[in-house]
């Protein structure tokens, strides 16, 4: 479906109110860029990327989407590879670089966390912006240890 002669007619499909999980709200967070215009039910939902209205809405049966590549951030001097971690009993320095993995990922967690007091995010984002904190707790080195 399309607007008469191109014009953007089509409106952001409205959130649905009430409660909602933790995990759809850290959705919302990261997602808060992307607008919705129309939901698939047994079909995929396509339109053009616009800001705030669309021109155009349509339904694909088989979607295709290419996803770009998430390319990892570097920790120098650390492998982090899941097989090096894997042998915590068989390298001694695999401990050592657990604790440093937990410390640049709160190095990250903070420098997130200053972004967003800066920011005007919602009580909902910044409310889905602490379960990066819960999963850090669990990257502890005495967790390491519990293999």
């Amino acid at each position: 479906m399309e607007g008469a002669d191109g014009e953007t007619c089509f409106l952001e499909y409205p959130e649905r109110q009430g409660l909602e999980e933790d995990e759809e709200a850290s959705l919302r967070l990261l997602y808060r860029h992307r607008r919705t215009f129309a939901i698939g039910h047994g079909c995929a939902a396509g339109w053009p990327d616009n800001e705030e209205a669309t021109t155009a809405i349509w339904a694909e049966t088989l979607p295709l989407y290419e996803i770009k590549p998430i390319l990892p951030r570097e920790i120098a001097g650390l492998d982090l590879a899941m097989r090096y971690f894997a042998n915590a009993s068989e390298d001694p320095n695999v401990l050592q670089d657990c604790s440093r993995l937990a410390d640049s990922y709160l190095a990250w967690i903070d420098e997130r966390s200053a972004e967003i007091k800066t920011t005007s995010f919602s009580h909902e984002h910044r409310a889905a912006a602490k379960t990066p904190r819960t999963v850090m707790s669990r990257l502890s080195p005495a967790h390491c240890r519990r293999r």
